[in-house]
């Protein structure tokens, strides 16, 4: 089965969602408003994630850049990463330097995003600064 392909975007101050925003295939992201307005972004003021295809205990979709809490308790803050080298292309869990498979950890709940919500990370310990 293959999995859903869907994307948001953080424009410096608010998480569009793919009922608003279309992205082409140059890379420019387009904003549309309720009334269908459209606004071009430039590259440099969004950042876009992707749906990992997960959903957390609640139902809610995990996107690149979300911050997760484990039911277990042995890791319970990580931030959703996308893990790309010469031997993985998948989706991670990464607590300061160390990474696990976001496969591995079916019980997630969704805390919030790194853009909306960093704080999250600083107080769990889970920050990645190297």
């Amino acid at each position: 089965m293959m999995r859903e392909i869907k994307f948001r975007a953080w424009s410096r101050s608010k998480m569009h969602y793919e009922n608003e925003m279309m992205i082409c295939f140059n890379g420019v992201l387009v904003l549309r408003d309720k009334k269908l307005k459209c606004q071009k972004l430039c590259n440099h003021m969004y950042n876009v994630m992707q749906y990992t295809g997960l959903k957390d205990k609640n139902g809610k979709e995990i996107y690149e850049g979300d911050i997760v809490q484990s039911i277990d308790d042995s890791h319970p803050i990580f931030k959703v990463v996308w893990l790309c080298d010469s031997e993985h292309a998948c989706y991670a869990l990464q607590q300061g330097k160390e990474l696990w498979w976001l496969e591995h950890y079916p019980e997630l709940e969704v805390k919030g995003n790194i853009y909306e919500n960093p704080e999250l990370l600083k107080t769990s310990g889970a920050d990645d600064k190297k």
